[in-house]
């Protein structure tokens, strides 16, 4: 006898809520910078910082 069980799907609800919130605090960080300073004064270290990320995550997610 075959016993045939449906998949149930894998949602990372949590995840992808944490993700957009650290998009969203990247583009918020870069235009509040942009607001000062030219484009290229701006440096992916500083909008890191003031997302209270890291740089590679504004590179990873950018």
């Amino acid at each position: 006898m075959e016993l045939i069980m449906a998949a149930r799907p894998y949602r990372q609800v949590a995840r992808e809520s944490a993700v957009r919130s650290t998009e969203q605090q990247i583009v918020e960080a870069f235009a509040t910078l942009m607001q000062t300073r030219w484009f290229d004064e701006v440096t992916l270290d500083e909008i890191a910082a003031a997302a209270g990320t890291t740089r590679q995550t504004v590179i990873r997610r950018f």
